[in-house]
């Protein structure tokens, strides 16, 4: 029911983007897309494809350390899928339910299951704040945006989120007593304000849960080899989905190192809006920072071209997968 509602909300604000987006020179838009040749549109579903391959990889080796005979095509699968599922719940959590569900059936314990995971989203984590300190130092050094006080502003804030969010995975890592007292202290005041009502049996469930998350939280301490290859391979998916705006816009509006700088300064920020698939926010933050290099219907056509290749695309194909494969395909609707 919740994915519903998700998908729902979802529907509206595209409309709502779109809208916005068309109303002002509808034509010269339509006109702008329609010059986009087979070569573009090739060039960035292959990268798509690259992109979910990298991903897949840096969850492949998590899994495989788990589980010798998992196989990689598996894992490319349930990375698939995986996109549909992140890109109707908000802040994308909705993959990694179905990815502990599936794995689970596989036969991979529970503790090994969440160790999976939290490598997973650690290294993931990891790579996009590599790549966002880069950006960061590139645009300080070479005054790409200095000039423009929203993009500052949105900048910084998307770059506090991140580290913060690291943070809390490091604490959570190598800090239980640390972990349990952020984990109980937000309970509480959820509690407090009537937000949740936690009985004893259920603080009694939490804590055996935070004993599971942690431990395998503290499992990947033990992992570095893998983690740093994780890392590696998610850093590359970024790089070629950063490139998207180049492959789209061309060479003679923008070189690839400031599609590479500015994709990461538009995702730093706009993953964060709380709907699904950071629809609107995103949007939003490709006009501000890729109008500095573009303008006119050529931005707003791009804009909606980068959007359809980098999210609704693999939400279509994951969609596809979903149905089309051997789960209960109830999952996507409680």
């Amino acid at each position: 029911m919740k994915n519903k509602k998700n998908i729902l909300i979802l529907l509206i604000v595209t409309t709502i983007v779109l809208y916005l987006s068309l109303k002002d020179d509808f034509f010269g838009i339509v006109r702008e897309i329609s010059k986009v040749n087979i070569f573009v549109i090739f060039c960035a579903v292959i990268a798509i494809i690259l992109v979910i391959m990298f991903r897949a990889k840096g969850l492949h080796l998590f899994i495989e350390d788990k589980k010798r005979d998992y196989k990689y095509k598996e894992a490319f699968k349930l990375t698939i899928i995986t996109q549909f599922l992140n890109g109707i719940t908000p802040f994308s959590t909705g993959g990694q339910p179905f990815q502990a569900y599936l794995l689970t059936k596989r036969d991979i314990k529970l503790f090994d299951t969440v160790s999976i995971l939290v490598g997973d989203f650690v290294s993931y984590q990891f790579a996009l704040i590599v790549l966002s300190i880069f950006a960061i130092s590139y645009n300080a050094y070479y005054d790409l945006f200095n000039s423009n006080i929203v993009i500052n502003k949105l900048i910084i804030l998307g770059f506090i989120v991140n580290i913060v969010i690291m943070i809390i995975c490091i604490f959570f890592i190598y800090s239980k007593k640390i972990m349990k007292k952020i984990v109980f202290k937000l309970i509480n005041f959820a509690h407090s304000i009537k937000f949740l009502k936690i009985s004893d049996n259920k603080k009694e469930k939490l804590i055996e849960e935070v004993n599971i998350f942690y431990n395998s939280a503290r499992d990947l301490r033990n992992k570095s080899k893998i983690f740093f290859k994780s890392v590696a391979y998610n850093l590359i998916g970024l790089v070629i989905l950063y490139l998207i705006p180049f492959i789209i816009i061309g060479s003679r509006d923008i070189t690839v190192i400031k599609s590479i700088v500015t994709s990461s300064l538009v995702m730093l920020f706009g993953n964060f809006i709380p709907i699904p698939g950071a629809t609107g926010g995103l949007e939003y933050c490709f006009i501000q920072f890729f109008g500095e290099f573009i303008k006119g219907p050529g931005l707003t056509s791009s804009m909606l071209l980068w959007r359809f290749f980098t999210y609704y695309l693999g939400m279509i194909v994951g969609a596809v997968t979903m149905f089309l494969s051997n789960e209960r395909r109830k999952i996507v609707w409680e």
